[in-house]
C-alpha cells in the first residue's frame, strides 16, 4: 500500500527532526541544519502546489546531507538514510513520468 505524497513528505520531515536532537544549536553549522529544517517544515505547511513539495524535498535533502556531515554515527547514518530514501521517493513518484502523474505532458521543441 502506497502513503499519499504529502503524508510521504511529513514522515521524511519527522524522521529530519528526530535527527536533530543531538545537535549542538550553538554551533554554527548546528544552528544552520536546525533552521534549515525546521523552515522546511514551515514550507511544506504552505506548499500547495508539486513546485513548492519539490522545492520542499531538495530542502529536506540538504538538510539530510548537513546532518550527514555532523553526525557520522552509526544511529544518525541509519535515520539520515530513511531520511534520504523517503525524499527521493517522494521526488521518483512525483516525476511526469510516474504512472498516474497530473503533470502535463513535456512540449517538444520547434522543428
Amino acid at each position: 500500500m502506497a502513503l499519499p505524497s504529502r503524508r510521504l513528505q511529513w514522515l521524511a520531515q519527522a524522521v529530519l527532526i528526530a535527527g536533530c536532537v543531538g545537535l549542538d544549536p550553538g554551533w554554527l553549522l548546528g544552528g544552520f541544519t536546525l533552521a534549515l529544517v525546521l523552515m522546511a517544515g514551515l514550507k511544506l505547511l504552505e506548499a500547495r502546489d508539486r513546485t513548492g513539495r519539490r522545492l520542499v524535498a531538495l530542502l529536506q535533502l540538504v538538510g539530510c546531507g548537513l546532518l550527514a556531515a555532523q553526525q557520522p554515527d552509526l544511529l544518525p547514518s541509519l535515520v539520515q538514510l530513511l531520511a534520504a530514501v523517503l525524499c527521493s521517493c517522494w521526488c521518483l513518484a512525483s516525476a511526469p513520468w510516474a504512472p498516474g502523474s497530473t503533470a502535463p505532458a513535456p512540449v517538444p521543441a520547434p522543428a
